[in-house]
């Protein structure tokens, strides 16, 4: 049975929809995902890029993207050695799919009635996660938050492959806002 969570709890409810399962220490655990064609290593679970962040101190950058997407300049910018050194060095990397069609457990379950949506698909609730925070929905965008999920800087969409400096100034300006 599914309950209604309110739209300031959506966050907690995804972070904590896994609570069952027993998680390894942050340092312990390798990011979930390897894009070898540009040397980036990432989460694809919010909730243990979140348990990252508070372990570390170090805030998540978030990218909403999509498999269909036909622009793949993020994942060039991405595989910037300027960018992979801020990721490396300062952030925890989450990749969240808007059109990931993998079912959500039924226990983990659960209404979203300000946002309209009772997600069953992993994507439908990245999908509705994009939308109700951060008040966007397109792909790709980039956001940053604490461990809190305090937004760190306004998201920002697609930056072009030849421009990596804009997204390394976006980082540094939101790391900025970071204790």
């Amino acid at each position: 049975m599914r309950s209604p969570i309110p739209l300031p709890l959506f966050a907690l409810a995804l972070l904590g929809c896994s609570a069952r399962v027993q998680l390894p220490p942050c340092q312990d655990s390798a990011p979930t995902s390897w894009d070898e064609h540009h040397g980036v290593a990432y989460h694809t679970e919010l909730q243990v890029a979140m348990r990252c962040s508070r372990e570390t101190g170090r805030p998540v950058l978030i990218l909403f993207d999509a498999y269909a997407q036909s622009n793949r300049a993020c994942w060039e910018v991405l595989g910037d050695r300027a960018v992979q050194a801020l990721i490396r060095d300062r952030l925890v990397l989450c990749v969240l799919m808007v059109d990931d069609r993998k079912a959500i457990a039924p226990e983990d379950l659960v209404d979203f009635p300000q946002l309209r949506s009772n997600p069953t698909t992993i994507g439908q609730r990245n999908m509705a996660l994009e939308a109700g925070f951060f008040e966007r929905q397109s792909q790709p965008l980039f956001t940053m938050v604490n461990a809190d999920f305090v937004s760190l800087a306004e998201p920002m969409g697609y930056v072009p492959k030849k421009q990596p400096e804009v997204l390394v100034n976006w980082i540094e300006a939101a790391l900025e806002r970071h204790p």
